[in-house]
């Protein structure tokens, strides 16, 4: 392996380990948020306006997912080897 991709295979590891450290940050600041106001329904539906604790609700599950999934690949991706590549790969057919 090259040691350029082998520094960047390292980095990458890293990367990952500190997005994983901030998922406790943002499920605390999830959690501090007031409860869901009781018409939840009709602000998700557009009947009424988002309220901002909403709309950052919103925000902070949907990055929890995204820093959760990067996390992961960049913590697969920091151990994947050539061989693995090589035994998973299947060549494509150019025939219909």
């Amino acid at each position: 392996m090259h040691p350029a991709t082998k520094a960047a295979q390292v980095s990458i590891g890293v990367l990952g380990r500190v997005l994983r450290g901030l998922i406790p940050l943002l499920e605390h600041v999830h959690a501090s948020l007031p409860p869901e106001p009781k018409k939840i329904s009709e602000i998700l539906e557009g009947h009424r306006p988002y309220t901002v604790s909403v709309q950052l609700r919103g925000s902070l599950e949907e990055s929890l997912e995204d820093v959760r999934r990067a996390a992961d690949r960049l913590d697969r991706d920091s151990r994947v080897t050539a061989q693995q590549l090589r035994s998973e790969f299947q060549p494509r057919s150019d025939e219909p």
